[in-house]
């Protein structure tokens, strides 16, 4: 029988359950699950740690996000992952931290699909970090607390300093190749849904999938124009109504 891991992905989440800066831009360079007590807890339960490096300051500095009760479930793999030890398990609470921190920074465009069971692959991600204000019901009386999520992704962990058309991070200034790249990615896209897309839902599922390799993903994003949709009906892909599908 193989071992079940807690999912990472903000849809697998259930409703209920239960720093020294605030506003910069910052890198992973560290994550963990560990054991922390935490509020007015007497007993250590299960928390993911992250580590940030801020390039103005000396030090790495850490954030605790709560998990909430994860019940029939236990820290595996050194810290890596957290793995099913009970038969009637819950997944990640909505209401806990950890699952805000993940559901902002699939809002922000990091692609859910990259998120399974393992937190170290959060490591390597750099954008903008900012403090969000939660305001939670607690025995009748309102509590805000602050949870440190991105607010911009500069850079995912996959990225690398490859060449990619003859330029470092995918990086082309040319006309012609953006327009290449903007049709690979169309064509990408086409093949993978599973009915004819509109102009603007083959924007959004370029910008989220096969252009997260490229520096320049935005400059490639913005190439794929209404223009050139239609310029390659009948050749590239095909017209369905307002909508277009694979070949």
């Amino acid at each position: 029988m193989s071992t079940e891991f807690l999912s990472l992905k903000p849809s697998d989440h259930v409703d209920g359950g239960g720093g020294l800066f605030d506003d910069f831009d910052g890198k992973i360079v560290k994550a963990e699950y560990v054991k922390a007590k935490y509020g007015s807890m007497t007993e250590a339960k299960i928390v993911a740690k992250l580590y940030f490096k801020n390039p103005e300051a000396r030090d790495v500095f850490d954030r605790t996000y709560s998990c909430g009760e994860l019940k029939g479930w236990e820290i595996a793999e050194g810290g890596r992952t957290i793995a099913k030890v009970a038969k009637d398990v819950t997944p990640l609470s909505k209401t806990c931290n950890y699952h805000i921190f993940l559901d902002e920074l699939v809002k922000g465009g990091y692609p859910e699909d990259q998120l399974s069971s393992d937190i170290t692959a959060l490591v390597g991600l750099e954008g903008h970090l900012k403090d969000k204000t939660i305001t939670r019901t607690t025995r009748g009386q309102k509590q805000d607390s602050k949870v440190l999520c991105f607010t911009r992704i500069d850079r995912f962990p996959w990225d690398t300093a490859a060449a990619v058309g003859g330029k470092a991070n995918g990086e082309t200034t040319d006309e012609t190749d953006l327009s290449e790249q903007a049709i690979e990615a169309v064509k990408f896209v086409l093949a993978k849904a599973k009915k004819p897309l509109s102009f603007e839902e083959i924007q959004t599922k370029a910008a989220i999938g096969p252009l997260l390799k490229f520096k320049n993903r935005r400059a490639i994003k913005d190439a794929i124009t209404a223009d050139l949709l239609t310029a390659g009906d009948g050749e590239l892909w095909e017209q369905d109504g307002e909508a277009y599908k694979a070949l």
